[in-house]
């Protein structure tokens, strides 16, 4: 009963309440977490750092791991490197360096290690660290590349609290238009995925259009696969992933309260162009129709 009255429409206000309660707890385990890690907390002058990066970059590209990043051409990733990007988990390996890792616990620590080359050291990119949830993850921190540290914050997540896709787009906006002033962004909005967190992080960087890249879906094959050479750089022949079956895991709504691809479209959908233009960069992506893939109206 009182789950069914705080789904209404005009209880948005309440559900935005219960996230920033639930996001005010969490944030007291963020800091617990981050002394033990010796890693600073995402806080707002961070947030400001990255929104001074790039002043003159309109868009925001975030970078999964599907097969089709390994299809992309120099001139789009030339515009990538131009705009302000952000490269989820895996992408570490990819040669493009962004401008922003966002990086979750991996047991195989060659992939923090693999940060440790020449480009990533030239460029100096910051990395969000999602807080370990179980504290035998904790030693996975003391791989991550000494000079990396400066520019590395935790963070932590609170999931989306509605479970009707109606209300998505208005809890989004107004859970991340008041994140910036009335907490720490160091709890970032969620739907159980990174594509999720990174969405809402870039709404609140003040970016309007957000293109997904490598957000497949429709299969589970990643850029490496296509381009074994990548791997073959760090001496790898494979990289495991914890991707299991043949369905992406997070179309799984049954550990999230939405499949991603249900998520992202409630949220092209429910939300103004003019506060959220959200597309997908590849025809191949599941997503590619059920909302704008870039690139048909542009160029590039």
């Amino acid at each position: 009963m009182l789950r069914s009255l705080l789904e209404l429409r005009v209880m948005s206000w309440a559900r935005v309440a219960i996230h920033f309660w639930e996001g005010a707890r969490e944030r007291k385990r963020l800091r617990s977490v981050a002394e033990a890690l010796g890693i600073a907390v995402f806080d707002l002058d961070a947030l400001r750092a990255l929104k001074a990066l790039k002043p003159d970059a309109s868009t925001a590209f975030i970078l999964g791991t599907g097969a089709s990043a390994a299809d992309l051409s120099k001139q789009k990733l030339e515009h990538i490197q131009s705009q302000f990007s952000i490269g989820v988990n895996q992408w570490i390996l990819h040669p493009l360096v962004p401008d922003l890792y966002a990086y979750e616990v991996h047991p195989d620590a060659r992939l923090l290690q693999a940060l440790d080359r020449p480009e990533v050291r030239e460029k100096l990119p910051y990395l969000l660290f999602l807080k370990p949830s179980r504290p035998e993850d904790f030693s996975n921190a003391s791989h991550l590349p000494e000079f990396m540290r400066r520019n590395s914050f935790l963070y932590s997540r609170v999931n989306i609290w509605t479970r009707r896709k109606s209300n998505i787009g208005r809890d989004f906006r107004k859970i991340v238009s008041s994140q910036y002033s009335l907490s720490s962004p160091g709890v970032l909005l969620d739907n159980g995925a990174s594509v999720a967190r990174m969405i809402a992080l870039s709404v609140m960087l003040g970016f309007r259009k957000v293109v997904l890249v490598g957000v497949d879906l429709s299969n589970v094959e990643y850029f490496w696969h296509r381009k074994p050479e990548i791997l073959e750089r760090f001496g790898l022949s494979t990289f495991t992933t914890a991707q299991k079956g043949m369905v992406h895991e997070t179309l799984n709504a049954q550990n999230r309260p939405f499949a991603i691809s249900d998520y992202v479209v409630a949220l092209s959908v429910g939300t103004n162009h003019a506060e959220l233009d959200l597309l997908v960069e590849s025809k191949i992506s599941l997503l590619a129709g059920l909302i704008p893939v870039f690139g048909e109206s542009d160029p590039k």
